[in-house]
Parts: C-alpha cells; sequence; structure tokens
C-alpha cells in the first residue's frame, strides 16, 4: 500500500490532472514497491514470489490505467500523516482501488 503514496509523489511532476499516467520510471518503481512487501513473512508464507509478481503488476498496471492524477491526489491527501492501518482503511473504501486489489487478488494469489 505505500507504494500508492510513491505513484502519487511522482504524478505530481509528470502528468496532466485529467489524463491516464503514463511514465515507466514511475512504473517500475510502484511495481518495485509492491513487489518489495513480498519480504513481509505473512506474504512470502502465503504465496509464491512469481504469484507476487503478478499481482504487483496486475495492481500497478490497473491503477495507471484507471486512476487520474487528480483522484490519486486526492487520495493521497486523505492518507497524508496517517498510520499504515488508517491508509490501508482509506484504500479499502476507495471502490476504484478496492475492485482492483480485489480482482488481482484472484486472479494471482488464490
Amino acid at each position: 500500500m505505500r507504494y500508492l503514496i510513491i505513484i502519487i509523489v511522482f504524478i505530481f511532476f509528470s502528468t496532466g490532472a485529467n489524463s491516464k499516467i503514463k511514465n515507466d520510471r514511475l512504473w517500475i518503481q510502484s511495481y518495485n514497491d509492491c513487489h518489495e512487501m513480498y519480504n513481509d513473512p505473512r506474504i512470502k508464507n502465503n504465496f509464491s514470489k512469481q504469484a507476487h509478481s503478478n499481482y504487483c503488476k496486475c495492481n500497478v498496471n490497473l491503477i495507471f490505467e484507471n486512476f487520474t492524477v487528480e483522484e490519486l491526489k486526492i487520495i493521497n491527501n486523505q492518507m497524508r500523516f496517517k498510520a499504515e492501518k488508517d491508509r490501508i482503511k482509506i484504500l479499502q473504501l476507495n471502490e476504484k482501488s478496492r475492485e482492483i486489489a480485489t480482482y488481482c487478488s484472484n486472479k494471482y494469489l488464490r
């Protein structure tokens, strides 16, 4: 989840507010941040590295395809200065992010 914050920071400098997000460097950073979470024993003990890699690719691709820069700025403002568990709740309350996470989880982590 923390990779979403990094996405948002880069987005401020990368594209217009209402366009689809297109930034290869940002995509790679977002993927790497997601995949770094594989080191968490709760994830590592339950999923293969390849399954988690596929989940991250799916998640980042769909975020870049379905969110506008403006939407991510709003989410970033809501998450600013929040604890990790509160940031996760904010993302779960956002319909798009919840649907993306559910879709990618069902496709690659089941």
